[in-house]
């Protein structure tokens, strides 16, 4: 049996002090009503190519962000921003408590992660 290694875990301070940058493969466009549409290609691969011979799978898809405070999140992900600046953002403009803005962008930006949308620099 194999045991694959666990990779570091990031302390609290590390988590925020990275800063979460949009994956450059995506397109993306701010719709109407500040609304962000992400659009996703499609994974190129093997098994892609056999199930596009029984069905029908299309090129792209598109993800709509459609809260003001997750499309807003989106457009602050450019690299620039440390997670902990966009908490106080957060809290600035929506009149959020800090720990409700932490949570709130933490899981939001963990989905985006998990989702291969967005990746995170972490110094060192």
């Amino acid at each position: 049996m194999l045991r694959r290694k666990k990779d570091p875990q990031l302390t609290r301070q590390q988590a925020m002090r990275s800063r979460p940058v949009r994956n450059s493969l995506l397109e993306w466009e701010e719709g109407e009503e500040g609304k962000v549409v992400i659009t996703i290609p499609r994974r190129e691969g093997w098994m892609a190519r056999v199930a596009n011979l029984f069905f029908f799978i299309p090129g792209t898809r598109q993800l709509v962000l459609d809260d003001e405070v997750g499309s807003a999140v989106w457009m602050i992900c450019d690299g620039e921003h440390t997670i902990s600046g966009i908490v106080e953002y957060l809290c600035r403009n929506y009149k959020l408590t800090r720990k409700e803005a932490e949570v709130s962008v933490t899981e939001f930006l963990r989905q985006l992660g998990r989702r291969h949308l967005v990746g995170f620099v972490v110094e060192k």
